[in-house]
């Protein structure tokens, strides 16, 4: 008997030892469960508490994609489970009077690819948390709304986004950090806003960035040295309208790729030497609308690409002689370089002038290049060359006053 007291004395102590643990782990038990059955009837009624536009939106989509799949679809937001959530793929909040959103409106659509949100001229700001849990999203556009700020990590968690359009809304500055983690992103649009000034680092890290227009930003008069510094699959730039006064001798350095640049309507009065060097994919250039009264010896050179070149409504007071020797060759039908008003020699240029003529004394192929002095009661011709039809005569061409003249080209 003495041996047995030990034994239950024993076994009855760690029987007290057991039963808190088990209560411990069932209780622990219990409230995951709980949490599982909670966490649908939080997610039905997250969709209930999120602004009405944003929830009837979704409850839409999600009929939609429970139609498509041949299941049976909700028609309350209570009813919305978060497999309904994860089968929505696009978001269509166009013109949809928000005024705001809350910082869960989007949680649960986890594939979620593509948010329009254009249109609503009373929403003024964003909930910093609002794209979280969106690593699916593929386009993201907030264009003509009343954005006056936004937070500075937005966007970090959308990793895989390929279009941001931010255009046509009230923002006045950008965060440096605005863009950082966007290494996806080939199409960004901030135009028509209100930006007086652009940080140097904002586009480091959008190495796959094809498309940037900052456009219409009035304000907008300087840009740094080393804006696009890194951009190295840009192909579109798109400055138009902005209130540009001078650029930096390098800013387009290293943009390889680049076919299409717009710096018209700005108030550029110079161009710096070689602004447009090493640009030899380059095929449209809009200079036209400036302030410009001369132009640099060989801005020009180089471009081999050329097809489109602007530059009427500028103060063009003279030309360099040759400046356009290494790209008319390339020019198509539409180019505009004599549409300004020359001053000081009396010269005034304002139509395209697509030339054609021929000549007994100069037979060349059709559509090549021929080497002209262009005069009209100025000092000095400005050399250039323009196409050269064979079979056309001057009066056909309206030319009638064309003469011939061996030293200097075609006069007139």
């Amino acid at each position: 008997m003495n041996t047995q007291a030990p034994e239950r004395k024993t076994a009855f102590s760690r029987s007290r030892r057991t039963r808190p643990l088990r209560r411990v782990f069932l209780a622990l038990c219990w409230i995951a469960g709980l949490h599982l059955l909670l966490g649908d009837t939080a997610a039905a009624q997250g969709i209930c508490d999120r602004t009405p536009q944003v929830r009837d939106e979704i409850l839409s989509e999600v009929g939609i994609e429970s139609r498509r799949l041949g299941t049976d679809w909700p028609t309350d937001c209570a009813d919305v489970t978060a497999a309904h959530l994860a089968r929505v793929q696009q978001l269509w909040l166009v013109r949809a009077d928000i005024t705001a959103l809350q910082e869960h409106d989007f949680s649960g659509l986890v594939s979620l690819e593509s948010i329009v949100l254009n249109g609503n001229p009373l929403l003024t700001t964003l909930p910093e948390g609002i794209f979280h849990g969106l690593s699916n999203l593929d386009d993201l556009f907030l264009s003509h709304n009343s954005l006056a700020t936004l937070p500075e990590e937005i966007f970090q968690r959308l990793g895989n986004l390929r279009y941001l359009n931010l255009e046509q809304n009230s923002l006045t500055a950008l965060p440096e950090g605005i863009f950082r983690g966007l290494g996806s992103l080939i199409r960004l649009d901030f135009s028509g806003n209100s930006l007086t000034a652009l940080p140097e680092g904002i586009f480091r890290g959008l190495s796959n960035l094809e498309l940037l227009d900052s456009s219409y930003n009035s304000s907008l008069d300087t840009l740094p040295e080393g804006i696009y510094q890194g951009l190295n699959s840009l192909e579109q730039l798109y400055l138009t309208s902005n209130h540009l006064q001078e650029l930096p001798p390098g800013i387009f350095r290293g943009l390889d790729s680049l076919t299409i640049l717009w710096l018209a309507r700005n108030g550029l009065s110079e161009l710096p030497p070689g602004i447009f060097r090493g640009l030899r994919s380059l095929d449209t250039l809009y200079l036209h609308g400036n302030a410009l009264t001369e132009l640099p010896e060989g801005v020009f050179d180089g471009l081999d690409s050329l097809n489109e070149l602007t530059l009427y409504l500028n103060s063009l007071g003279r030309l360099p002689p040759g400046i356009f020797d290494d790209v008319l060759d390339t020019l198509g039908d539409d180019y505009y370089i004599f549409e300004n008003t020359v001053t000081g020699g009396g010269l005034f240029l304002s139509r395209t002038p697509r030339l054609a003529f021929d000549s007994a004394g100069r037979q060349a192929p059709d559509g090549a290049p021929v080497r002209v002095g262009v005069s009209l009661n100025e000092p000095s011709p400005v050399a250039v060359r323009v196409p050269y039809t064979v079979g056309l005569s001057r009066a056909q061409g309206g030319l009638e006053t064309l003469s011939p003249s061996p030293e200097r080209g075609l006069l007139f």
